[in-house]
């Protein structure tokens, strides 16, 4: 059975998501979706620098699309920044 690591969230990334989205549940609902992929497997990501991941999520509907930077080790991922990409801006 595969280890989950422990997801860690910087403060500011509350804020980031609310600013994303107009409602506090949808932010926290794509929160919690981020924090279950990367506690099972956060080296899906890429590698942008020595100790910095990037991975992409291509929004649909009511989702946006959203860049999440993380990093990690064997016990833990730190959510570091959430950002909205726009296409087209």
């Amino acid at each position: 059975m595969e280890k989950l690591r422990t997801v860690v969230t910087e403060p500011s990334v509350d804020a980031e998501l609310e600013a994303i989205y107009d409602s506090i549940e949808r932010a926290d609902e794509a929160l919690r979706g981020f924090q279950a992929i990367l506690a099972k497997a956060p080296q899906c990501g890429a590698k942008i620098s020595e100790h910095v991941w990037f991975m992409g999520f291509e929004g649909k509907g009511i989702w946006k699309t959203l860049a999440v930077y993380y990093t990690f080790n064997d016990k833990y991922v730190w959510i570091l920044r959430i950002v909205e990409i726009k296409r087209g801006v």
